[in-house]
């Protein structure tokens, strides 16, 4: 694939040998893996099986280096009569005279060992027999024949091995991955990742494409690991074969985060930029880097990322280096359900530290990741399994949660009375939530609970802004777990300690922390202990219509019978995008004015919760009312469980009680569903009526004195 040229050349030259006609020597060069060897296999296939009067001799390259060049000779030379234990002078010695065609492959090495004489002798001895083409291959163009006093110097025809492009990578890649691969519904993806990843060498190509294959996540990574220890050896002999200063300029471009140009080179190696040059174009001939031209600039790179991820994690430990290695490439060919699944799968260690980490590098698979250990948590907290618990939580802090993430787990095991507080606390220090990693560990030891109340003060809300506390999707929960695990905090402490106090500027600050001011408006560090929070606090406190604790702290006021807050918190909620109020309404508790407000929140609200509010719209508005049904009779709000009423009838009940001419209207708007309520409201009313004539049973008498006063339905 994409060496057809060289192919041709070499099957036309056997034709020409085989007629008598002499042939310059071949040098193939290119680096390691750049298919040298599968060229040499076919032209000795291709050889032996149409030009049967040649001999065929093969060298391979794994052979002991040759001490002089009669040895190597000896060894090149099909004397196939003599037995192979007698001395290389006498082997070498015999020929008789017919075609031959050597292929020796790793030539620059043996030129090496033979030093200047050695050269020279070998050449001779080509020169002496011009029936035998010698096809050699190598890893580098070397200077033994460049050079003008060498002893090869114009005696071989030199081919350079040039990566596949991007085509033929693909092309390849698809034949050997086969079929079923290309069916794969990522296949496109996989293709453009791998002939990146492979940067031109076949080797690679071919190695990727079967170890990709059509295969799931967590197989494609055991694989890939297998690719990474059959590279390992390969790359190593590849640094092996540069030179000092080329090793030095890899080493520089393998860690640098752009193409690096020869000023670049000279000012962080020293020496010249042109001598720097001169070894990146020797580089790029032997196909170890890129050069791309810009102008009169040029610009340096390594060709195959796939050694250049080798060479940026060598230096590491060895098992350390294969995880981040395989990180890489799984990041780059597995799509994110993909990579999870190899993490959440693999079977061994390094695959799933190597999956791990690349979904914490992918957003993507890491909220997929995320949400998987989310409802694996949700899963075991449903079966009250703690060990089992603690290891999914275990590996959710593995993914390094942001803050919302973090907080968010918290908010779910708090609900359930679990905090796994010494897994998230470290997991919300680590981003900037000191003060809720505190309140993570409340549960786990004693914590210094005042100096976290301070630590938010001073704070602000940057930490809630951060953890997400204050984002639609955690309201209520959120509030819960913040006061459930404050109470819980403060629970371990000595119970007998005094109440809190708090400076004036302090108690401001407090008024503009969403959940935490409503806590300690009602009470201070215990229930019956002075709140820390008083009216003037929360009046002039910066809040904004859609902070989503305004509804508790609307209740809160209405408890204290702060009609002022109220007011203010009315307003806010009116300006609301979406407003909702309390569900426990104390509608005496409201000033007349905001009745009309109260109504028209609800007309807004169009929860079925807002029927809990009709009890206080007997004094409402006409057209404030008016809106309220309308909104009613197109939400269409079910009507609460059987068993679940009592608080739904009270309030119609509260309503008929005061303004039954408003009740016949309600009924039509909320529908037949609502039937069975205003049944039992009928009846109930109607019992309530007969107080009229004369005392009423004490539960009933109970029941008139709740709807006819300010307390709470």
């Amino acid at each position: 694939m994409g060496r057809a040229d060289i192919l041709d050349f070499i099957f036309k030259g056997l034709a020409r040998l085989e007629r008598g006609e002499r042939q310059l020597p071949v040098y193939l060069f290119g680096p390691r893996g750049i298919g040298k060897s599968h060229l040499v296999t076919i032209g000795a296939a291709r050889a032996t099986a149409t030009h049967p009067s040649l001999r065929v001799q093969t060298l391979p390259e794994d052979i002991a280096p040759p001490v002089s060049a009669d040895e190597l000779w000896a060894r090149m030379v099909p004397e196939l009569e003599l037995p192979e234990w007698l001395a290389w002078a006498q082997r070498g010695s015999v020929v008789d005279g017919s075609p031959a065609v050597l292929f020796v492959e790793g030539l620059d090495r043996h030129l090496n060992t033979l030093g200047d004489v050695g050269r020279k002798r070998l050449r001779a001895l080509l020169d002496l027999h011009p029936e035998i083409w010698l096809v050699a291959t190598g890893a580098r163009l070397t200077s033994h024949f460049l050079g003008k006093d060498e002893a090869f110097y114009g005696g071989f025809v030199t081919i350079p091995l040039n990566p596949l492009s991007e085509d033929e990578a693909a092309r390849l890649l698809d034949h050997q991955a086969g079929d079923a691969a290309q069916a794969h519904a990522r296949w496109v993806a996989r293709r453009e990742a791998l002939v990146t990843l492979a940067g031109g060498n076949p080797r690679a190509v071919i190695a990727l494409a079967d170890a990709v294959g059509a295969a799931p996540g967590d197989e494609v990574a055991r694989r890939l690991l297998h690719v990474l220890d059959l590279f390992t050896p390969h790359y190593q002999l590849r640094v092996r074969d540069l030179s000092a200063a080329e090793q030095r300029l890899v080493s520089l471009l393998t860690t640098a985060p752009r193409e690096l140009g020869p000023t670049d080179l000279a000012s962080r190696l020293g020496g010249s930029s042109s001598s720097w040059s001169t070894t990146a174009h020797r580089l790029a001939d032997h196909g170890v880097l890129t050069i791309r031209q810009e102008g009169r600039r040029s610009w340096y790179r390594i060709t195959e990322p796939l050694f250049r991820y080798w060479l940026e994690y060598r230096t590491t430990a060895p098992e350390r280096t294969r995880v981040a290695w395989l990180s890489q490439l799984l990041e780059r060919v597995l799509g994110p359900d993909e990579m999870v699944l190899a993490w959440t799968r693999g079977d061994d260690h390094a695959v799933r530290a190597a999956a791990l980490d690349a979904v914490r590098r992918r957003p993507e698979a890491q909220r997929m990741a995320w949400d998987g250990r989310v409802s694996a948590v949700t899963e075991a907290l449903a079966e009250g399994g703690a060990p089992d618990i603690r290891s999914r939580v275990t590996e959710a802090v593995q993914l390094g949660p942001d803050a919302v993430q973090a907080w968010s787990l918290l908010v779910t095991l708090a609900a359930q009375g679990q905090t796994a507080g010494a897994l998230l606390g470290p997991a919300l220090s680590r981003v900037g939530c000191p003060n809720l990693a505190g309140l993570a560990r409340a549960l786990e030891g004693r914590v210094d609970v005042r100096g976290l109340l301070r630590g938010f003060i001073s704070s602000g809300r940057r930490e809630f802004e951060r953890a997400g506390v204050l984002r639609p999707t955690l309201a209520s929960a959120s509030g819960v777990a913040l006061n459930l695990l404050l109470d819980r905090a403060i629970g371990r402490m000595d119970r007998r300690g005094g109440v809190w106090r708090i400076k004036p500027r302090e108690a401001f600050a407090l008024a503009g922390l969403p959940w935490l001011r409503v806590r300690f408006y009602r009470y201070g560090r215990l229930q019956g202990h002075p709140p820390l929070l008083a009216q003037q606090h929360l009046l002039v406190a910066s809040m904004g219509a859609d902070e989503l604790d305004l509804p508790d702290l609307l209740w809160v006021a209405m408890v204290r019978r702060d009609r002022q807050l109220a007011s203010r918190l009315l307003g806010l909620l009116e300006a609301a995008v979406s407003p909702r109020l309390p569900w426990c309404p104390w509608p005496g508790r409201l000033l007349a004015l905001d009745v009309d407000v109260a109504a028209r929140i609800a007309a807004r609200w169009c929860a079925r919760e807002a029927v809990l509010w009709v009890g206080a719209f007997s004094e409402a508005s006409d057209e404030s009312f008016d809106a309220l049904v309308d909104s009613l009779a197109k939400a269409q709000p079910s009507p609460p469980p059987v068993g679940r009423t009592s608080s739904y009838e009270l309030a119609l009940s509260r309503l008929a009680v005061s303004a039954p001419q408003r009740v016949v209207g309600l009924r039509e708007a909320l529908g037949a569903e609502w039937g069975r309520v205003f049944l039992r409201v009928e009846v109930l009313v109607q019992q309530l009526s007969e107080g009229e004539r004369g005392p009423l049973h004490p539960e009933l008498a109970r029941v008139r004195a709740a709807l006819l006063s300010d307390e709470a339905m």
